[in-house]
């Protein structure tokens, strides 16, 4: 029973990756899916595992629902698409659909999922967290001169901290011994079966 078992799972194994393997599917695409674009990316760059002979369609959609015009698609080299973005794009979420043959026929579809955000939005959020930053920094400063010139507070942070490695240690040994508990239940299972 075994061997057959361990047979069928070989020949599944061998067989199945070139069943699979038949579809073209997108390689990489650069930007890569789920990226922030700006104003400076121009283009997105779809490369497929093999040659693709011909888009069907090719949609970019903003989250709310308004389909953008694209520039242009250029299908060079054979297994590659390059779409060039619109100038007009607003902040927000994009998904690009596509659709093409494979070179084996077969139709393929997916669509990804970018999001947009002019370069002033950037510099600005970019500014708000250098700040945030810098408070963070200072808050962290002025408690740690509060617990050096105070040794009451000192003590109360030690054992704060002694407190907590003492939980993390229990948290730890509850969970190990939670495992030990499911492997031996598990054993014994089977051989209550046999």
């Amino acid at each position: 029973m075994f061997k057959r078992s361990f047979f069928f799972i070989i020949v599944l194994l061998t067989v199945l990756p070139t069943i699979v393997g038949a579809h073209t599917h997108l390689e990489t695409s650069d930007p890569e899916e789920n990226s922030v674009l700006n104003e400076d990316t121009g283009t997105i760059t779809l490369k497929f595992e093999s040659t693709v002979q011909e888009l069907n369609e090719i949609t970019l959609t903003h989250e709310n629902g308004e389909e953008l015009q694209l520039e242009e698609v250029t299908h060079e080299p054979a297994d590659t698409f390059v779409v060039t973005l619109p100038d007009s794009l607003k902040d927000g979420n994009y998904s690009l659909f596509y659709s093409i043959v494979g070179e084996d026929g077969h139709v393929m579809e997916q669509e990804l999922a970018y999001q947009f955000e002019s370069v002033e939005e950037e510099k600005t959020e970019e500014a708000i967290d250098d700040q945030e930053i810098s408070e963070e920094a200072t808050e962290e400063t002025i408690e740690e001169e509060l617990i050096e010139t105070d040794p009451a507070k000192e003590n109360e942070a030690n054992d704060a901290t002694d407190q907590e490695n003492e939980n993390n240690t229990l948290i730890v040994v509850f969970a190990i011994a939670l495992v030990i508990v499911a492997i031996l239940a598990i054993l014994l299972l089977r051989k209550k079966k046999k």
